[in-house]
């Protein structure tokens, strides 16, 4: 897998292209990842896992 050059003319072919859907993508995945440890945090708090 290999990032996108931007002096390269065929980089149609890369997995990882540079564009905002991506950005936005990375960014919503990151905050459900966040949102679902601090709630699996706070759920060992309230039973007193912790």
């Amino acid at each position: 897998m290999q990032n996108r050059d931007n002096n390269c003319e065929s980089t149609e072919e890369y997995i990882i292209q540079k564009s905002r859907k991506n950005g936005f993508g990375t960014f919503y995945v990151l905050v459900i990842l966040i949102i679902l440890a601090t709630i699996i945090a706070v759920t060992g708090v309230f039973f007193n896992y912790w």
